[in-house]
């Protein structure tokens, strides 16, 4: 009975040990991980066709000006929309 319980310990120990040391071999270093990581972005960046439309504000001491800006496939489309915080007029 103690040789079995014996052996069932010694290969219980066994399996264990090598399970870790077959985990350790399959796990990518870290360099791997983020040579994956930045050919997964650049792949989603060459993939990406949308297009944002948002606000640009900029102050300096003298002026604040406030523009609408959208993004084209030809290039960006902006507007004035404000300067010193006023709507521009119907000209």
């Amino acid at each position: 009975m103690r040789q079995v319980s014996a052996a069932k310990a010694v290969f219980g120990i066994c399996a264990f040990v090598m399970s870790v040391a077959a985990a350790r071999a399959q796990a990518p270093s870290a360099e791997q991980i983020v040579q994956q990581v930045v050919n997964n972005e650049l792949k989603a960046d060459q993939s990406d066709r949308t297009f944002w439309m948002f606000k640009d504000a900029k102050k300096t001491p003298e002026r604040a000006s406030t523009k609408l800006v959208i993004e084209t496939p030809h290039g960006n489309v902006s507007r004035l929309l404000e300067v010193n915080g006023k709507g521009l007029t119907d000209a």
